[in-house]
């Protein structure tokens, strides 16, 4: 049995006593075998093999060690197909990884390794009497909830779901949740299911796998503020995720290192072929840059979000604070439940009252009972997402650098400079220290941010070291860990909150989509320095890159809209001199006097004529010793108008 601890992060143990062939993978007869599959999962832990290896983020490392753990559960199940035998991996098929990151491409690696969800509807078949499923049986009749056949079912699908439904309802394997509409829902306890069937693998039983909504009797929630937001979350199948497997599947080159035997003959043909299968995967990668003026709209509503309500929400939580750490549970920790219908009245400081809150965090009881119910935890994840959205779009600074933010960078922000480290390394990986200047929105943001975390730290539930955009865990006496999953968490709340407030729906927000709005908005502007400032205040070193960095995943609309914009005001400003361009626009509009011609009517003429090729805007990158610049040039049919510096 193997446990793994990556700093204050855990895997699920690994139980090598498994079944494998005629006896079990820990068989004497198969140790060659089991010592290569831990050499391989091991790996997955270093940078490099041998005594220099260098251990690789806490972070990484785990996930890594799933995607391993995964990748020999496949191999496992496969290994008469795959000639996986008992003498290690030295004869396996040399197609075999291929077909591995072929799976992960095509976001099956999990459903084929556990062959998914074929097992969970072979279960009616299978003998559950000796299942350690540390739950009692039950001798109660299925309920008319799960006996009840979905409409859209065929009847042949129905008696294999029903047969299915029964043998889970009989091992207790159903939880109760409150009704709706006065039936109740019933949901599978979804850990226990899969130690049940995967059992006899190394990590089905931690395995993400999602259980098939017919064999569950629930009803979708639609709530106006929702426990989670309904965002989507990207597929696996994504050329990072191809190349993170693929990463790992090279592992296997290191067992000779160790005096075990690699798949030569598979890790040649992986070679071979890992290039064609990333490039035809998904694209993924970066979150594109948002419309301009959806992104406006976000700014525009977390500014006014936080100005409103953000102090008031913090006072809050401090006071339910108090409350949980001054009750303590009967397990000895604090109480992090408050049953009274007061809390409103008892908890909630100034304009925090005039908001639906009703509760610490939202339940599924309490969602039955009124399905508008606040919870004051949602609200202040949702204030973070604002925070960060104030922050992130006015600084552009990278996630990293926001994410690794300490009270001691706003220490003393009187000159209205932010310190940070930065978030690529510089010579020799040491990560420099930058400060670079802020609005006062993100000071008047960062300080009330600091104010917040220092009480905390009087009353001694902080140490100096939380990140600043940290939000509360459930707990309700401890911030969260600056993490990316949190801080994407939070995007994700913002982003749900402002679909409920303007109608439109929910956009994937990251803090590459508000860096690039910042930084195609300045280089469009072309003011103070242009391209050269712009290259400085972001942390490039290239010109010719950084434009590249802003429009390598800008939707063609959303370019389109910021180079017509640019036309337009330069066919306004009647200093510059662009005759070509504005007898284009009078042949158009029959006048020269642009001023009297609605701004959106000129906009969106010039995107049709950049639609069509009629007119074309880059930017063109002038390198001079000492002098770098930069030129916006308007091309109408390839010929150049005027630069405009």
């Amino acid at each position: 049995m193997w446990t793994f601890a990556f700093g204050d992060l855990r895997t699920a143990p690994i139980d090598f006593k498994i079944p494998f062939g005629h006896g079990l993978l820990t068989d004497p007869d198969n140790s060659e075998l089991l010592r290569s599959i831990k050499l391989f999962i091991a790996l997955q832990t270093i940078k490099t093999p041998g005594a220099g290896g260098t251990d690789i983020d806490p972070r990484a490392a785990r996930q890594r060690v799933r995607y391993a753990v995964v990748i020999c559960d496949y191999l496992l199940r496969h290994f008469r197909r795959l000639s996986v035998s008992k003498h290690g991996f030295k004869s396996m098929k040399p197609d075999a990884l291929v077909e591995l990151l072929i799976a992960a491409k095509t976001s099956t690696l999990h459903v084929n390794a556990y062959e998914w969800p074929q097992t969970i509807f072979q279960l009616s078949k299978v003998d559950l009497s000796s299942a350690n499923t540390r739950l009692e049986p039950t001798s109660a009749d299925l309920p008319p909830e799960l006996a009840l056949r979905p409409d859209e079912l065929l009847d042949a699908d129905w008696s294999v779901a029903l047969a299915v439904r029964q043998t889970l309802w009989e091992h207790n394997l159903y939880y109760r949740e409150p009704p709706i509409n006065g039936a109740d829902q019933y949901r599978l306890r979804t850990r226990s299911v899969l130690s049940i069937l995967y059992s006899h693998t190394l990590g089905g039983a931690s395995a993400q796998l999602r259980i098939p909504s017919l064999l569950e009797a629930c009803v979708q929630r639609s709530r106006k503020f929702p426990t989670h937001p309904p965002l989507k979350s990207r597929p696996s199948g994504t050329r990072r995720f191809v190349r993170h497997i693929s990463e790992v599947l090279g592992r296997f080159r290191w067992l000779e290192e160790y005096s075990a035997d690699a798949p030569s003959a598979a890790l040649a043909r992986l070679s071979e072929t890992k290039g064609a299968i990333r490039s035809t995967a998904a694209q993924g990668g970066r979150t594109g840059t948002l419309a301009i003026e959806h992104t406006f709209d976000c700014l525009r509503l977390s500014i006014e979000f936080s100005l409103e309500y953000g102090s008031d929400l913090l006072a809050s939580y401090l006071a339910y604070s108090d409350h949980v750490a001054g009750n303590v549970s009967r397990k000895g920790k604090p109480a992090t439940t408050y049953p009274g219908d007061d809390f409103g009245e008892r908890f909630l400081v100034g304009r925090a009252r005039e908001l639906p809150i009703t509760c610490w965090s939202v339940t599924p009881k309490r969602i039955a009972a009124n399905p508008d119910n606040v919870g004051l935890l949602q609200t202040l994840l949702t204030l973070f997402g604002f925070y960060q959205i104030i922050v992130g779009t006015l600084t552009a600074r990278r996630a990293s650098e926001l994410i690794g933010l300490k009270t001691y960078s706003v220490d003393d922000m009187s000159s209205s400079t932010l310190s940070f480290s930065a978030g690529k390394s510089g010579t020799q990986g040491i990560r420099q220290r930058m400060n670079r200047p802020v609005p006062f929105v993100v000071k008047e943001v960062l300080g009330t941010l600091s104010d917040f975390q220092s009480k905390l730290q009087s009353k001694g539930r902080l140490s100096r070291t939380a990140g600043l955009l940290s939000p509360p865990r459930e707990s309700a006496h401890r911030l969260h860990a600056a993490t990316k999953h949190c801080y994407a968490v939070c995007f994700d709340f913002a982003a749900a909150h402002i679909q409920n407030t303007t109608g439109v729906d929910a956009v994937r927000i990251r803090q590459h989509s508000l860096r690039r709005f910042f930084a195609m908005l300045f280089i469009w502007q072309n003011r103070i320095g242009g391209a050269d400032t712009l290259r400085w205040f972001l942390g490039h070193t290239d010109p010719a890159h950084l434009y590249h960095y802003i429009t390598e995943v800008t939707p063609g609309a959303v370019l389109r809209g910021v180079k017509a914009e640019y036309i337009v005001e330069s066919a306004l400003d009647e200093s510059l001199n662009y005759p070509e361009l504005r007898a284009l626009l009078v042949d158009r509009f029959g006048t020269p006097d642009f001023s009297l011609l609605e701004r959106g009517t000129l906009v969106e003429y010039v995107e049709d004529l950049i639609l069509d090729g009629t007119v074309e805007v880059e930017p063109q990158f002038i390198e001079v010793p000492g002098l770098p610049r930069t030129e916006i040039l308007i091309r109408i049919l390839g010929k150049a108008l005027n630069a405009h510096q």
